[in-house]
Order: C-alpha cells, then sequence, then structure tokens
C-alpha cells in the first residue's frame, strides 16, 4: 500500500514540476513581450506549487520517520522559510526578477526533499544553511543597490581571491581546495569565484579603451589562478574558471574568435594535462571506460549510472531507492539520486528551470545601461550555467566527471550561500539600475520644469 502512495506521489511531483515549467514559459513569453505586471501576477501561483511540492513529498518523508517530531519541526521551519523569504522578496525587492527568486526556491524546495530522505539531520543541517543565506542574501542586495565604488574593487578583489585559494589546508575528497579554521571548514573557490567575477567586470570596464591589454592582463591571472586550482586537483573550478573567462572575453568583444581560439585551447589543454597529470588522466580513462575498473575508479560514475537508469520516468519513488550506494550523493552526485527516486521527468525538468534561470537573468541585464553591472550579471549567469553543465554531464557521464556542486540543490554551507549571494548580485544590479533610471527621469523632468518656467519668462517679457 505505502509503494502504492508513493508511486502516486512521483507522479504528482512530476505533475507540478511541469506546471511550474509551463508558468515558467508563460511569464518568458509575457517579459518579452514587456507585459512584466501581468508575469508577476504568476507569482503568487508558482508559490503554491512549489508549496504544494514540498507538502506532498514530506507526506511520505513523515511516514518514513514514524511522523517524528523533529521532522515535523523541520517540515514546518522549511514552510515558514518559504513564506517569510517570499514576503520579503514581494515588498522589499520592487518584484523585478520575481522568477529568479521563484526558481531558486523551487531548487531549494528539491534540496531539503533529497536531503532530508538521505538523512533527516542532513535536511536540518541545509535548513539551517537556507537561513543564512537568505539573511546574507538580503544584505547583499541592500549593499549592492546602494553602493557605486564596486567597480573599482577589482585589484582588492583578485588580491583577495588568489591569497584565499594559496592558503586552502585541508584535503576532503583528494582536492586539496578546503579551508580549515577550527572546527570550521568551508570552500573558499566559492567565494572566489564571486571576486574573480567582480574583478573581471571592474578591469574590463575601467580599460574598456585599451581592449587587448585588458584581455590580456585577466587573461594571465586566470590562467594562474586556473594553474593553482589544478595543482590542488579542483578540476571542476579550475574548468569554470577557464570557461568563463572565455565566455567573458566574447560578451566584452563580441568576437566569435575568442569562443574558437578558447574551444581549440581546451582540446590542448585537455591533452597536455592528459599527458602530465596523473588525476588528469583517471578522470579521462574512466570516463571512457568506467566498466573496465568498476570496484575502483569507475564505481562512483557507474554507480550514478546505475541510479539514473533505474529511475525510469517517474523514479522508482521516494525513500525506495539506494541513493547510499552512491558515493558523494548529498553533493556531487544528487542530481543522480533525484533521477533515481523522483524520475527523469523531474531530473530533465531541472535542467528546464535551470536554462530558464540563464534566459530570464539574460532578459534583464541585457536592458542594462551600465557596462559594469552588465558583466557582472553576465560572469554570474555564465558561472551557474557552466557549473550546472558540468555536474549534470559529469554525472550522466556525458562528459568528464569534474566533481562541483549543482546550484540552489547540493549541500553545504559554502555552495548554497555563494548561490544566493549571486542571485543577491542580480537583485542588486536591477535595483541600482532601476533607482539611475529615475533619477535619470527625474532630472530631465526637472530640466523640462526649468525650461518651461523660462519659456513663459520670456513670453511675459
Amino acid at each position: 500500500m505505502f509503494e502504492f502512495y508513493v508511486g502516486l506521489v512521483a507522479l504528482c511531483l512530476s505533475l507540478l514540476t511541469m506546471a511550474y515549467i509551463s508558468i515558467l514559459a508563460i511569464q518568458f513569453s509575457l517579459i518579452k513581450h514587456k507585459n512584466t505586471e501581468r508575469a508577476y501576477d504568476y507569482h503568487r501561483l508558482q508559490t503554491v506549487i512549489i508549496l504544494f511540492f514540498h507538502l506532498v513529498a514530506y507526506t511520505v518523508l513523515l511516514y518514513h520517520y514514524g511522523f517524528e517530531y523533529k521532522v515535523i519541526m523541520i517540515y514546518l521551519g522549511q514552510i515558514g522559510l518559504i513564506l517569510l523569504s517570499g514576503h520579503i522578496v514581494n515588498h522589499y525587492m520592487n518584484k523585478t526578477i520575481l522568477p529568479l527568486w521563484s526558481i531558486g526556491q523551487f531548487l531549494l524546495v528539491i534540496s531539503f526533499i533529497l536531503l532530508g530522505r538521505l538523512s533527516i539531520n542532513l535536511g536540518l543541517k541545509q535548513f539551517y544553511l537556507a537561513c543564512l543565506a537568505y539573511l546574507v542574501v538580503f544584505g547583499v542586495v541592500y549593499l549592492y543597490s546602494r553602493l557605486n565604488f564596486i567597480k573599482y574593487l577589482g585589484v582588492p578583489s583578485v588580491i583577495l581571491a588568489i591569497l584565499m585559494l594559496v592558503m586552502t589546508n585541508e584535503t576532503i575528497n583528494g582536492a586539496t581546495n578546503w579551508m580549515r579554521i577550527g572546527s570550521f571548514t568551508f570552500q573558499p573557490s566559492e567565494i572566489v569565484k564571486i571576486l574573480y567575477i567582480v574583478f573581471l567586470a571592474s578591469t574590463l570596464t575601467q580599460f574598456h579603451e585599451h581592449e587587448k591589454l585588458s584581455l590580456f592582463v585577466t587573461g594571465t591571472i586566470t590562467l594562474g589562478m586556473v594553474i593553482i586550482q589544478v595543482y590542488q586537483r579542483d578540476l571542476g573550478s579550475a574548468l569554470i574558471f577557464y570557461s568563463v573567462f572565455i565566455l567573458m572575453s566574447y560578451v566584452y568583444t563580441r568576437n566569435r574568435l575568442y569562443i574558437i581560439g578558447g574551444t581549440i585551447m581546451t582540446m590542448l589543454g585537455g591533452f597536455f594535462a592528459y599527458r602530465f597529470f596523473w588525476h588528469v588522466r583517471v578522470r579521462i580513462d574512466t570516463w571512457i571506460d568506467p566498466f573496465s575498473d568498476i570496484d575502483h575508479t569507475g564505481y562512483q560514475i557507474t554507480q550514478s549510472l546505475f541510479a539514473i537508469g533505474n529511475g525510469g520516468l517517474f523514479g522508482r519513488g521516494l525513500t525506495l531507492g539506494l541513493p547510499n550506494r552512491i558515493p558523494v550523493v548529498t553533493t556531487d552526485f544528487i542530481y543522480s539520486a533525484i533521477v533515481e527516486e523522483l524520475g527523469l521527468v523531474i531530473g530533465l525538468g531541472i535542467i528546464i528551470v535551470i536554462v530558464y534561470f540563464f534566459l530570464f537573468g539574460m532578459q534583464m541585464i541585457e536592458k542594462s545601461r551600465n557596462d559594469f553591472n552588465f558583466l557582472m550579471g553576465s560572469g554570474i549567469l555564465i558561472i551557474i550555467a557552466v557549473q550546472s553543465f558540468l555536474i549534470i554531464g559529469g554525472v550522466t557521464k556525458a562528459i568528464p566527471l569534474t566533481g562541483v556542486t549543482l546550484p540552489f540543490v547540493s549541500y553545504g554551507g559554502s555552495s548554497l550561500v555563494s548561490t544566493f549571494i549571486m542571485l543577491g548580485i542580480l537583485q542588486g544590479i536591477k535595483m541600482n539600475e532601476d533607482r539611475h533610471l529615475k533619477k535619470e527621469i527625474l532630472r530631465k523632468n526637472e530640466k523640462l520644469i526649468e525650461q518651461m518656467l523660462l519659456d513663459e519668462e520670456n513670453c511675459e517679457a
């Protein structure tokens, strides 16, 4: 009987996901045709779908954990966070990028559900981290929307970024990309991504008249940071930084040669890394044929493929799969667990939702009147898109596994907080642009009134 109910829940969750995506498509079309007010009217319906999605899934988790008081309180706390954060966004964020906030909530709810299913303590920790992330992001929105000197912080940002990279002192899962301070550990690379975007946007904006020089300087520093990360065996972050630089160079110059050259350099760099770095060679050999060493180097990816294959269209059902067999399932391989238990429909839905995040973001920043804001927004969207591509492509064996987190979904404070900070910067960009636009309109109106008064005086004279 329980298995039958779980099957119905899986079908219901898939239908809710499709409904949510349909609303995103409607909103995107409305905003494209400049009918923003009507598009934002759908935000409440999105929130209802998210809450119902969360409720339906938690009925299974409540039964699974025997209706423990702790699980009930976690559920109520998560509902409170969704409602409170939604209220703040609706009333204090000018309703300018509601679809992006909604997508963040939708992916976060999936994270709550999957991590709560894997371990109720992990679900509780992720809830605490989400509370922290929202506190930080609202502060970021306030500061970014009001401070105008951030575009001059390129040099301090890159110095701090490099210091954070070289000060890593903890090796976890083979990569020395963690920093330990007492009992607290975090990944500096997650914060470094944001500092790197500030550096790129600032340098390219300040030295716009010296295009080749600015690209040479930023490219040289990027190369140094990539080398540090390859040495630390943080291949995922190295690829993200490299990809961001190539794509930002194209956004900055509109020259397709940077894309072509970047692709060629990627192939040459991959060949070089394969020849001279043992851990890179193992990753690529495992990608080509993971079943040749299924008990050792190929264990992670083969377990991921088995889980995805077992999921089918609507999944095996929440709590009925075997996601704990997948190594690093709470971070790198959480997408595999999602597909196994919730199905391919929701798995593909997550990809579509992330694509819409990118499209809504591009819709917003293409109207930017400030070069620095435009480059900041572009960099953030590129990071989220590239990171999502790398992790989903890696766990499905479409590309070699690099070991990065899935934005808004994977467990971990560093990843979750940094992703929300990037969302906050996007909101800050929009509010900053709106504030300057209002000032400009006000100045024009004042000049117009002054001119009208002057004309009246001249007529009287």
